[in-house]
């Protein structure tokens, strides 16, 4: 689901796909994080780890100016477009996430399918990881 342009008078939004409500963000945060995080998770990729810590995400949408609750729904939002993997839950089993996500039960680190992120062109096919 992609993110939705709004134009409000002085003020330009971007509507993001709802997260426990819908919710609209700053057009400018919104590219920054999703920017911030695909860099993010690239360079771990290429260091051969192929999870993050929520804690870790939600560090980066600090970083961008967003809070916590924001910037995972945006995170969220943001699967199927720049990552794909699992879910580690605090309870029950792994959750495959490979499309934007409205909801998850609660978790605490995002593993990574590296053939997604190879069929993307985005790490080298000659990673045998």
């Amino acid at each position: 689901m992609e993110a939705q342009a709004l134009d409000y008078p002085g003020h330009k939004t971007t509507r993001v796909c709802s997260f426990r409500g819908a919710f609209a963000i700053d057009r400018i945060l919104y590219r920054q994080f999703a920017g911030a995080i695909a860099d993010e998770i690239l360079w771990y990729l290429r260091q051969d780890q192929y999870y993050i810590d929520r804690v870790h995400i939600e560090e980066v949408g600090e970083r961008v100016g967003i809070d916590d609750e924001t910037t995972t729904g945006i995170f969220l939002c943001l699967a199927g477009e720049v990552w794909a993997g699992e879910h580690l839950s605090e309870e029950g089993p792994p959750m495959t996430v490979l499309a934007p996500r409205s909801e998850a039960p609660p978790w605490n680190r995002v593993t990574f399918d590296p053939d997604w992120f190879r069929q993307r062109g985005k790490l080298p096919t000659s990673d045998t990881s």
